[in-house]
């Protein structure tokens, strides 16, 4: 498997390389968690996004899951 720089995955992300250092601190190493946190931080105010994820994905008890699904469900949950 081949891993990429903080700066190559900046890059490619679209992101800076302290966001990427934030997200990847969160001690995961799912590409699914740092997806998650990719597209929550990358979406507009009243933005949409559809995502599909892996079976169990909300349902995980590790740190980075629990603070993904707390932060999607108070600052992304808008169903009306």
């Amino acid at each position: 498997m081949e891993y990429l720089s903080i700066s190559q995955t900046a890059e490619k992300w679209g992101l800076s390389k302290r966001r990427v250092q934030v997200l990847c601190s969160e001690k995961s190493s799912e590409t699914a968690d740092l997806f998650m946190s990719v597209i929550m931080y990358r979406l507009k105010e009243n933005g949409r996004a559809a995502v599909i994820l892996p079976d169990g994905f909300l349902f995980g008890t590790d740190n980075a899951k629990v603070a993904i699904k707390t932060k999607l469900f108070s600052e992304f949950n808008r169903i009306k």
